[in-house]
């Protein structure tokens, strides 16, 4: 098993004027110790304790590996309860090896809305988007790759 993309965690937030804020995503950290609240995955998909992985954890106790090569993309994918017309924060953290070829897709709501290949080595990254929810009902969906 070649892990190569690290501590994946995911983070959406109602984007609202008042200083309550509340997180839509079941498991985003994966504090479970597992995919639970989470849809897909490949066999080589592998939810880390931090230690002795504490590379593949950004916060808490927990991160997620991928280990999908070539094509399908290894997807995680989760139904949010949202509201309509409500602005959300869609943020996740990622922690790249560098080893090419790799990529990670995010979409919201069937739209793609962040698609990246080749990542370089950074070591952490917070990536935020602002979305809109057209529906009670909001698709969340990861694709990763690392070859």
């Amino acid at each position: 098993m070649n892990l190569k993309l690290l501590g994946l965690a995911l983070f959406v937030t109602a984007a609202l004027s008042t200083p309550s804020r509340a997180d839509v995503v079941i498991n985003g950290g994966f504090e479970t110790g597992n995919f639970t609240g989470w849809t897909g995955g490949l066999p080589n998909d592998i939810v880390f304790s931090g230690i002795p992985n504490s590379a593949y954890v950004h916060t808490g106790n927990f991160g997620v590996g991928f280990g999908s090569s070539g094509l399908p993309l290894s997807t995680l994918s989760q139904t949010l309860t949202t509201v309509a017309s409500t602005t959300y924060d869609v943020s996740f953290w990622l922690n790249s090896s560098g080893l090419t070829p790799n990529e990670v897709s995010l979409a919201w709501g069937g739209t793609t809305i962040f698609d990246q290949t080749n990542i370089s080595a950074n070591g952490w990254k917070q990536y935020s988007f602002i979305e809109t929810a057209s529906s009670n009902s909001t698709l969340l969906a990861f694709g990763l790759r690392q070859d």
